[in-house]
């Protein structure tokens, strides 16, 4: 809610395909102030995240939740009046991969979730 008018504020005018894809995997803590992939970036990183400043925990509030991003989708008007076509990514929209089995390792409280 914070993050996002601020990027498109700072890229109004220039918002291309590129810079799109780079907001989608935008990871500015804006609570922290600091670069800090985490559960309150556009691009979240629950998985990553202690948590430390949950005020009250419920569902999404849970140290280190396997969830957050998952794709990346973009598309200029270009793309659409030219064939429909669009810019994915699969994983997570910075294009950090997610080691599962090495989350699993350091977070055995999700175990139960592995297949």
């Amino acid at each position: 809610r914070v993050r996002w008018p601020q990027l498109l504020e700072l890229n109004y005018g220039a918002i291309d395909l590129n810079v799109s894809q780079t907001m989608l995997g935008d990871t500015f803590d804006v609570y922290t102030g600091t670069q800090n992939p985490s559960s309150r970036t556009i691009c979240a990183h629950f998985d990553a995240d202690p948590q430390f400043w949950a005020s009250d925990p419920g569902l999404f509030d849970v140290p280190f939740l396997p969830m957050g991003s998952v794709d990346g989708k973009s598309v200029t008007t270009d793309m659409v009046q030219n064939g429909l076509s669009v810019a994915l990514r699969f994983g997570r929209a910075d294009g950090v991969a997610f080691d599962a089995d090495a989350f699993f390792a350091a977070h055995p409280q999700w175990a139960w979730q592995q297949p």
